[in-house]
């Protein structure tokens, strides 16, 4: 994370008026949510943006962008991330390729920040500046942005960069006026993003307790949601599980859904086996990582989902050495071929529960993994509950039970 608070030509948040600013913002607030939220409010609404007010000159380093008060998106995104930076809370920069007449090509670069909070990991926010038809705001975990991607030509790139790319820099530095700037506004093609480190991705969370690491906690749990959902879906499963001492993770898959809010590990309806790939790369990712966040090493912790989350949780979980598999209204995506690859892996405990109504992912599809996973030698405990495709009070009864019995 050091990366994300380092100071540098653009980003020089140890000018002294930087710093100035960045604590007179902070002031009378206590947590990073707080601080957060009021920088990025302070830059979207003090500092103009160079196209809405005219105003001239093309800023870019964000000690410049504070004496002059003004700035294309880019320039807004250098000054948030110093003023975050100042307050020691890690910022990065993030990217989409929009139609600069929202009529198809030319394209160009927009420019906006994540940070990362405690509670959430990292939050995309627009500091660009509201206007008719544009309102920006800062609610974690639900992003509001500028502006939507609609045509195939436009992108929403992944990538969290630690530094600002050196093409909007530079097309920032050789301009002089806010007209000429909007006549040579950075692009970058989609087939050339991969060199500039755009498709890179992480995945958000969010924690609970939310601070990281947890020293009183005996265990985790990482919870992952189901097609369509995001990361605060199962959040309402810990009080009912009931197990103080665990500290929870919940994971967001990367690939947006057509429900608003909505996020998934990949694309049911399409047989996105790309996107299945790239979520369990980035969960695997995830998992290795865990500890160093968590403080908790893996074999005291859990991995559950629910229906989607379910077949990551069977999928990516087998290969690490974790206390235990939970899965709700779940199926396995995996083949049974590449399963039968790892017969001679030792998998942890298995917990599958499922609705006999269930009208989503049917019953079936949890008899035929208790079925595949015993034949490999698995410890499979297998419940079947008078439910549809959902969570009841006695499956997390069942949930607590498991947890303690493999603690």
């Amino acid at each position: 994370m050091e990366e994300y608070l380092q100071v540098s030509a653009v980003i020089d948040w140890q000018h002294p008026e930087i710093i100035k600013c960045a604590h007179q913002i902070a002031l009378g607030h206590q947590t990073p949510e707080a601080i957060a939220k009021a920088c990025f409010e302070w830059v979207r609404d003090e500092i103009c943006h160079s196209v809405d007010y005219q105003m001239n000159p093309v800023t870019c380093r964000a000690s410049d962008v504070l004496k002059h008060k003004t700035g294309y998106c880019y320039a807004k995104s250098h000054l948030l991330a110093a003023l975050l930076r100042a307050n020691q809370i890690p910022a990065g920069f993030c990217y989409q390729r929009l139609s600069i007449d929202d009529q198809g090509a030319p394209y160009s670069l927009h420019g906006f920040n994540a940070i990362y909070l405690p509670e959430f990991g990292w939050y995309r926010v627009d500091a660009r500046g509201n206007k008719v038809g544009i309102n920006t705001q800062f609610t974690p975990p639900d992003e509001q942005l500028a502006f939507k991607t609609q045509f195939p030509e436009e992108a929403n790139f992944p990538a969290i960069l630690a530094e600002p790319l050196p093409l909007v820099v530079e097309s920032l530095q050789a301009q002089t006026t806010w007209d000429d700037m909007l006549r040579h506004l950075p692009d970058i093609s989609l087939d050339a993003a991969q060199n500039y480190g755009l498709l890179s991705m992480t995945l958000n969370y969010r924690s609970l307790p939310e601070q990281l690491p947890n020293p009183n906690a005996q265990g985790a749990i990482v919870a992952l949601h189901g097609w369509g959902a995001n990361c605060d879906d199962l959040v309402s499963l810990t009080p009912l599980i009931n197990l103080p001492n665990y500290q929870w993770i919940f994971p967001e898959a990367p690939f947006d859904h057509p429900m608003p809010n909505g996020k998934m590990w990949y694309d049911l309806q399409n047989l996105d086996t790309d996107g299945l790939a790239k979520s369990c790369e980035l969960l695997s990712q995830f998992l290795e990582d865990l500890p160093s966040l968590t403080g908790i090493p893996l074999e005291k912790t859990f991995l559950l989902g629910f229906s989607q989350g379910g077949a990551m949780t069977l999928d990516v979980g087998l290969v690490f050495p974790l206390a235990g598999l939970i899965a709700l209204s779940g199926y396995l995506h995996i083949a049974e071929e590449e399963l039968q690859e790892l017969a001679d892996e030792a998998f942890p405990p298995i917990l599958i529960a499922h609705g006999t109504l269930d009208p989503v992912v049917p019953i079936s599809a949890a008899r035929n993994s208790q079925k595949v996973f015993e034949s490999l030698g698995a410890t499979v405990e297998y419940e079947e509950y008078e439910m549809h495709h959902e969570i009841l009070p006695e499956t997390c009864d069942r949930i607590h039970q498991f947890v303690l019995d493999h603690q």
